[in-house]
Order: structure tokens, then C-alpha cells, then sequence
């Protein structure tokens, strides 16, 4: 099961979470999509097979994410939320996530998105640092990237790191984002959606990773020693397999950049077609609902 988190300061966070959950679904047959309450608009009573949506309450704390977390973890099912950026410094909701990955659609936003991923390369003797974020760089924020590539563990000896996915996430289109937010996504959607899954269980399978690059991925996709690791290679040759048929074409991921883009429409939640009573004997959310947490 993958436990991913996307922190950020605008809508990208969620978009990035709706696309994982849209590829880690193919893969695992069921995931959860974890989004603030607001955030849940009328497609969401009907996601894609497999997927089910938890329309997180404002200001969720550690112990109700901490129960959604371990319900769906007896299950064994991926669990994907978007939460706000400053909730990456809460140590209780960080240490629920074997990825955490923060994001940022302008240009103010992915800056402080960057900063948020930051932690210290030499925390000192004795001293054992928690396990840190990923950034993760949209295609016009070339500068951003490279910011973060250089105060890489492994370039020079700087007071902080950070570490970069190895993919730039596509300026969106108007197109592109209301397909992912409809669940109707186009072959260039679900291209970004298989590559981020990806990436998403190679973290996972290494948190403490300073760098994930292409010969990691072909490592474990061909790793068989445990039945574990059998797994995760077949669900990451799926993915692989997903992305070869859908890449061609457009970008169409990412806020969009237009003028006069709204979010009214999806700012007045659905009614949930089913409720979890919030206390710890709550049974796991089925996939193909939406539920309120």
C-alpha cells in the first residue's frame, strides 16, 4: 500500500493527487483520494472504478487522518491527499506518508514549495533527520528545478538539500484540467497520471532516497526476490506499459493558466452518498463513494 501526500499552497496539490490516484488505481484495482471537503465537486459521487473520495473536513488533524490512514491500511489500499502546505511542519500528519511531495502552480507558489522541502544535509552527531519531502517543479519553472538539483545532497556542501522528481509536471489547459476534475481524462492526462504513480511507488519503496533516477526504476521493476517486491514490479511494468500507450500528444496537466478560470462550480461540495461516523471503528471507505472525513 502507498501512503502519498501533496502539500501545496493552491489547487496543484489536488490535481496532482487526483492524477496519482487516477494511475495507482489502474494498477491496485482500488485508492482513496483524500481532498479538502470544498474540493469535492458532483463527479466525484461517480470516479473511476476502483477509486473512492474522502472530502477532508477544514483544518483535519493527525488522529482523523491517522484513522483513515490505518483503516485503509488494514485493507491494503493507496491512499493519495492533498493538504495544505504548512501542514507539511505537523509531524504527526508528515509521518502518516511514506511520500510527501510539495508543489506549487505560479511561480510564488512553487517558491515556497521548494523552501517547504528544503531540510538540513548534516543535521549534526547523533542527530537522525526525518524523512524529507520531494519537490516537484512544473514545466515553467525551469529556474525552481535547477534551484533544487543544485542544493542537491550531492552537489556542494550547502546547509540545506532538497530532492527534485525527475519530471516536470505539464502546464495545463483548460481541456486537460477539467477532464482530471470530471474523471474524464484525455491519453496525455493519463500519461502524466502513470508516470507520477510511478514515481510515487519508487519513493515509497526507498523513503530515505536522495535522488530517484531511470535506472532505479528499471531496478525494481525487475526485482522478483519477495512476493512483495514481485508486486511492486508488476504494478510499476503496468504502469509502464500505460504510459507507452498514452504519451502521445499535448500537455494537458496543471492549473490552468487562462484567464477567467473558476473553481465556483466545485467550491459547493456534493452531498456524500455515504458518511463515516469519524471514530476509530469506522469501517474502510469503499471504493466508488464519497465520503466525508
Amino acid at each position: 500500500m502507498a501512503k502519498v501526500g501533496f502539500f501545496s499552497d493552491d489547487e496543484t496539490g489536488e490535481l496532482c493527487a487526483r492524477l496519482t490516484c487516477l494511475g495507482l488505481a489502474g494498477t491496485a484495482g482500488s485508492a482513496i483520494l483524500a481532498v479538502p471537503e470544498a474540493a469535492v465537486g458532483p463527479a466525484d459521487a461517480a470516479p473511476p472504478r476502483g477509486v473512492s473520495v474522502v472530502g477532508l473536513v477544514p483544518h483535519a488533524d493527525g488522529r482523523g487522518l491517522g484513522r483513515l490512514v490505518a483503516e485503509t491500511g488494514r485493507s491494503g489500499i493507496d491512499v493519495v491527499a492533498a493538504l495544505p502546505l504548512d501542514r507539511l511542519a505537523d509531524g504527526a500528519v508528515r509521518c502518516l506518508f511514506d511520500v510527501a511531495v510539495t508543489v506549487g502552480g505560479g511561480q510564488v507558489q512553487a517558491a515556497r514549495a521548494l523552501r517547504a522541502a528544503r531540510y538540513e544535509a548534516s543535521p549534526g552527531p547523533g542527530r537522525t533527520p526525518a524523512v524529507p519531502a520531494w519537490f516537484l517543479a512544473g514545466s515553467d519553472q525551469s529556474i525552481l528545478a535547477t534551484k533544487a538539483r543544485l542544493s542537491s545532497a550531492h552537489g556542494p556542501r550547502l546547509p540545506f538539500a532538497t530532492r527534485a522528481l525527475p519530471m516536470v509536471l505539464p502546464r495545463g489547459t483548460r481541456c486537460g484540467r477539467e477532464g482530471l476534475l470530471s474523471w474524464r481524462p484525455g491519453d496525455p492526462v493519463r500519461a502524466t497520471a502513470a508516470l507520477l504513480a510511478a514515481l510515487a511507488l519508487a519513493v515509497a519503496a526507498d523513503p530515505a532516497a536522495a535522488r530517484i533516477e531511470a535506472a532505479d526504476l528499471a531496478a525494481l521493476m525487475a526485482a522478483g526476490t519477495t512476493p512483495e517486491d514481485r508486486r511492486l514490479a508488476g504494478r510499476l511494468v503496468s504502469l509502464a506499459e500505460a504510459y507507452g500507450r498514452t504519451a502521445d500528444g499535448p500537455d494537458e496537466v496543471g492549473p490552468d493558466r487562462s484567464r477567467g478560470a473558476s473553481r465556483d462550480r466545485r467550491l459547493r461540495p456534493t452531498r456524500p452518498a455515504s458518511a463515516t461516523s469519524g471514530d476509530a471503528r469506522a469501517p474502510a471507505p469503499r471504493p466508488g463513494r464519497v465520503y466525508r472525513y
